[in-house]
């Protein structure tokens, strides 16, 4: 019910001028703060990178990494962990779900029976992303000491939200395809 709910909430507000709001505040709030993150962590060592940013990360390659921030980065990855790395990605991933369910509307008509199926990949996305920065924030802090099976586990979150976000990012591409296929087709075909 609570899923229905929600769905219908983000169908309601999927409207150009809020997708293009949500856009902007991803702009705003999710890539000049990473940008930002980016720079700040290299500071101490030019090889420093955030690691949710990878691919994919052993044990071995985390704590190298966090070595390389410094404790001046160290101390940033983790206010950063709670502060812009949360609210970027729910915006960047908010973005996508109204994106897509404004695209959907308009191929399938509302109420689509997918619309559902079509909030969970941004949906799984953000919420691998905010387990993964929590994980990621308990090892930074905890720095020396080391937690591989943690750093295992947020590796894993890592692997599945890039798996979501880019599933996001193919959906999307498809459907603003199917978009442009059915305008064209009432515009120039039906009459």
């Amino acid at each position: 019910m609570l899923q229905v709910r929600a769905v219908s909430f983000l169908e309601r507000h999927a409207r150009g001028r809020t997708i293009l709001a949500a856009l902007a505040a991803s702009v705003l709030f999710g890539v000049l703060p990473l940008s930002y993150a980016v720079v700040r962590l290299a500071a101490h060592s030019p090889a420093a990178a955030p690691l949710d940013m990878s691919a994919g990360y052993t044990p071995d390659q985390a704590y190298a990494m966090i070595a390389r921030y410094g404790e001046d980065g160290r101390a940033f990855y983790v206010l950063n962990a709670f502060t812009a790395d949360l609210v970027g990605p729910l915006l960047f991933n908010l973005t996508l779900a109204l994106l897509g369910l404004w695209l959907l509307a308009g191929i399938a008509g509302p109420g689509s029976r997918w619309r559902s199926w079509l909030v969970l990949l941004p949906s799984a996305a953000l919420g691998f992303d905010l387990i993964e920065n929590g994980l990621l924030a308990v090892i930074v802090s905890r720095f020396p000491a080391r937690l591989d099976g943690v750093v295992q586990v947020a590796s894993l979150c890592t692997q599945l939200k890039r798996t979501a976000a880019m599933g996001s990012w193919a959906v999307t591409a498809v459907l603003l395809v199917l978009w442009a296929v059915s305008a064209a087709k009432r515009r120039y075909f039906v009459r």
